[in-house]
């Protein structure tokens, strides 16, 4: 597997790559995932995510300004 500088994988392997084991629904809990940083680097890193599956791009909350800086915050409960 060869990452790229930015973490991303080349397409033939990351279409390899898919999830092959899932826990049983009643030993799952959830997570929660929070994303902070630069607009676009945070909607680059949920389309990232969506694409390898981790979450749809829609459960994410709505972009939410950080009161000290440009950054903005969302997140996801997978």
């Amino acid at each position: 597997m060869t990452e790229r500088f930015d973490g991303s994988l080349n397409d033939a392997e990351s279409d390899r790559l898919s999830p092959t084991c899932e826990l049983p629904p009643s030993t799952r809990r959830p997570l929660r995932v929070l994303l902070v940083g630069d607009r676009q680097d945070v909607l680059d890193t949920i389309k990232n995510l969506h694409q390898r599956g981790f979450a749809p791009a829609g459960e994410w909350s709505r972009a939410v300004a950080c009161p000290t800086t440009d950054e903005v915050m969302q997140r996801v409960v997978v």
